[in-house]
């Protein structure tokens, strides 16, 4: 057994110890795990939606500028991109989750190889993704992602690692993703001058 794995069972064994003390905190952990994820994607929309609108003479009026599109096209991005390499990676790795492999509790079941983490990698894509535009909306974001991340762990359907994977790959897919936005509009904009 790699000293790494190790250390991935102890903690997650420290994490996942928390699961069948109380019904409220079970409840809890498979809603952080579950459903928060997608209001983080809501929240996401909302903050980039919100930016859309600006005060006109007292009206709010919708002002769609480069900035708030080319962050909305970054995040659709970023996340296919996301989900594309959580694809080949699961199948490479092939890691069985904790509650196959250990005799530990789980609060449910997921049918798809553990690592990367699929939430992480989704999650922290759209947190690099809006780390160029709005780095306060972006602490956020990772603030709940590490949540959803932790909850999973708790839940027994991930390692930490496999969240620690994720969350590397998913940032680094949105903010590779700016990256190449940023090129693509240097050069359109060099392409209009001359």
């Amino acid at each position: 057994m790699s000293v790494l794995y190790a250390l991935d069972v102890v903690i997650f064994s420290y994490l996942n110890g928390f699961v069948g003390r109380s019904f409220f905190g079970d409840n809890f952990i498979v809603f952080t795990a579950s459903a928060l994820p997608v209001l983080i994607g809501l929240l996401f929309l909302v903050v980039v939606g919100v930016s859309l609108y600006r005060k006109t003479n007292g009206l709010e009026v919708l002002n769609l500028g480069l900035a708030e599109v080319e962050a909305l096209k970054i995040a659709c991005v970023a996340v296919v991109l996301a989900r594309a390499v959580v694809f080949v990676l699961q199948g490479a790795f092939e890691r069985a989750r904790p509650y196959v492999t250990l005799d530990t509790p789980y609060l449910f079941t997921v049918p798809a190889w553990s690592f990367p983490s699929g939430h992480a990698v989704v999650l922290f894509a759209l947190v690099g993704a809006a780390y160029r535009f709005n780095r306060n909306a972006a602490a956020i974001l990772a603030f709940f992602s590490v949540m959803v991340g932790i909850a999973r762990v708790i839940a027994g359907v991930h390692y930490p690692t496999d969240i620690v994977g994720g969350a590397l790959i998913g940032f680094c897919t949105g903010y590779l993703g700016t990256m190449f936005f940023r090129y693509k509009e240097s050069r359109r904009q060099k392409n209009n001058v001359a």
